[in-house]
């Protein structure tokens, strides 16, 4: 089966390999519905969804994913990961601005639990971390509500008469997702140096990855079927070890990061 993907993956990057320009051609509605028909192999409607829109952004269709991701938004069980994948296509695409505007969005439908907004925020906090971008949601709230220094020196107070951190971290719910957002992957080859790969993408158990044509060490032996010893996964509050299996590796032929390969790898924590 993992043969007959990669097969139709490289017939799929025939389609737009036409295209090499910098910026990634939107593709037709049925091309698009031909990518997700392809690689959706869940029985399950709402996750056969998922995977549809999270290969469509693979393909740089974000504004096609965005919609199916906010169509999962209506499924209690999909819905945190439909949102942070949302804010992740943003990201990917049209810039901070546009995810701040969907999360404040988001915040007057008040279509999450408040248990869900905290987990969302933290995660959009921890994505403008990543990005080297003032947190604008911290600096909104502040000049809304409340008087900094007064937060910081109650912040210290409570600090110095308890274990308690400073920073609110969300309880994670096993209800609601069995997986840690991981922001990075640090991988290690033959007791070479750890090279860290962003994680574009997340669904569950599964980070997609971008790995730069430089690596030529990583090119030269990943291989779909491939376990991956000694990795170690970060996540804005731990650091896990671990191992993976590559579900696929490919080499990106157009758009802004033509000449890098995507990697899509399965996760095992210790």
């Amino acid at each position: 089966m993992l043969e007959g993907i990669n097969n139709t993956m490289e017939s799929l990057k025939q389609i737009i390999s036409k295209y090499n320009d910098l910026k990634i051609p939107e593709l037709s509605d049925d091309t698009q519905n031909l990518i997700k028909e392809k690689f959706a192999f869940s029985n399950d409607k709402e996750s056969a969804t998922l995977e549809g829109a999270i290969i469509l952004t693979k393909f740089g269709q974000f504004e096609r994913a965005i919609k199916e991701f906010n169509e999962l938004l209506k499924t209690d069980s999909l819905r945190l990961v439909a949102a942070k994948n949302i804010l992740r296509c943003y990201f990917a695409s049209s810039g901070a601005d546009n995810a701040l505007s969907q999360y404040r969005e988001w915040l007057k439908l008040g279509i999450f639990s408040s248990g869900q907004e905290e987990k969302i925020k933290f995660f959009l906090e921890n994505l403008l971390k990543e990005k080297g971008i003032e947190n604008k949601i911290l600096a909104e709230e502040v000049k809304e509500n409340v008087d900094v220094q007064n937060i910081i020196t109650e912040k210290a107070d409570e600090q110095k008469h308890s274990t308690k951190p400073l920073l609110d971290i969300p309880e994670l719910n096993d209800d609601e997702e069995e997986f840690l957002d991981i922001n990075s992957v640090g991988i290690t080859l033959d007791k070479g140096p750890e090279i860290l790969l962003d994680v574009a993408f997340q669904s569950e158990n599964v980070v997609s990855l971008i790995v730069s044509g430089r690596e030529k060490l990583f090119i030269d032996k990943f291989k779909t079927g491939l376990k991956l010893n000694n990795i170690q996964f970060y996540s804005p509050i731990a650091i896990l070890n671990g191992s993976g299996v590559i579900l696929a590796f490919s080499k990106i032929d157009s758009g802004p990061k033509k000449g890098n390969y995507s990697l899509d790898l399965k996760m095992f924590t210790d």
